[in-house]
């Protein structure tokens, strides 16, 4: 497993409290699944032990998934052999005879009007017989393919009772849209995401400022972009004020660290002054502004790190083995003694 590896190779590193961060973030840069990696991206606050527990989990779904979708059908194949003796005649289409012994050679066909065969056994009228059969199961076939395909589509539709929320806070990128609304009279920032279906607030929000409003049982079950259900603690009627507009409106209470949501819900029912939001934009350095700002760092000459002790931790079994000098080509001296001098000078050898 890969965080067993990790703390293998950080048995001597000595990070002290930093241990589990380091390790998480190689955890997260480490996996190969990027579904799993933008996950845990989405994580505020993540810890080791809660990536673990994601990444264990999701891969295993991502398994079982698999073996889910592919299972595949057998079809069974039967041979029956044909002996000479039991294979029909072209002249009258029954078996146990020779053509050339037919009885049938010298009768004309009916169908065809030709001579040497009967109207059972001719072949014009056979292939007439296999078109119009084959008719009837193109349609069928047809149908067939139509019903599955309903199938697939009846079970890509979400459920009437869960809601997906489409919430995604990316770091370092653009500030969310927010408008300042009046709930019970207490200002809450909200954020408007038109991804949601409904509104909502944290826990910690309820019971700062709306603790005296009672809970109700949810009648919706929230799920995040991922399929994961959202631990609600219930549904309560608020007071709205915005853009001096009052209404009562349902807002969900949820366990944990979300934003306050203005979704789809709220949206239809009170009017945004879209005019009056203003997005910041981040702004980014070019590649010479950061060579400005970190100058020290980015020098042509030879830097050093300082305030670090290094230790270097060699198995005990280890023995140091002695080698000798390989001889310098004649044609290299000049060049290696250049490089040596330049090495003394920077203070990286010292002769």
């Amino acid at each position: 497993m890969l965080v067993a590896v990790l703390k293998k190779l950080a048995e001597h590193c000595e990070f002290g409290d930093a241990l589990n961060d380091t390790l998480r973030d190689r955890l997260v840069c480490g996996l190969r699944c990027e579904g799993i990696q933008k996950r845990l991206l989405t994580e505020s606050n993540l810890t080791l032990q809660r990536a673990i527990e994601l990444s264990v989990s999701m891969e295993l779904a991502a398994k079982e998934a698999q073996q889910l979708s592919s299972n595949s059908k057998v079809y069974k194949m039967e041979t029956e052999k044909q002996t000479g003796n039991k294979s029909p005649c072209f002249r009258c289409g029954k078996p146990g005879h020779s053509p050339v012994t037919c009885w049938y050679k010298d009768m004309e066909c009916r169908s065809c009007k030709k001579k040497g065969h009967i109207e059972r056994a001719c072949k014009n009228k056979i292939g007439k017989a296999k078109i119009q059969q084959k008719t009837p199961f193109r349609r069928k076939q047809k149908k067939q393919v139509f019903t599955v395909d309903r199938e697939n589509k009846r079970g890509t539709d979400t459920s009437d009772d869960e809601i997906p929320l489409h919430v995604l806070t990316v770091a370092g990128g653009p500030k969310a849209y927010k408008v300042t609304a009046l709930l019970e009279g207490q200002p809450v920032k909200m954020e408007i995401d038109t991804g949601a279906a409904v509104s909502l607030v944290s826990d910690v929000v309820y019971s700062e400022i709306l603790s005296h409003l009672p809970l109700k049982p949810p009648d919706v079950t929230l799920k995040t972009y991922t399929g994961e259900s959202v631990t609600m603690k219930g549904l309560i009627q608020v007071t709205v004020e915005l853009n001096k507009q009052t209404k009562k409106l349902p807002l969900y209470v949820v366990r944990g660290d979300y934003p306050s949501l203005m979704g789809r819900s709220w949206l239809e029912q009170l009017q945004v002054d879209w005019q009056a939001i203003h997005m910041m934009t981040s702004k980014t350095l070019d590649l010479e502004g950061v060579l400005r700002k970190h100058s020290e760092v980015f020098k042509k000459e030879l830097g050093s790190m300082e305030g670090i002790n290094v230790k270097l931790t060699v198995e005990p079994e280890c023995q140091p083995k002695f080698l000798k000098a390989r001889p310098l080509p004649y044609a290299l001296k000049p060049k290696v003694e250049a490089s040596l001098t330049e090495l003394v000078k920077d203070g990286v050898l010292e002769p």
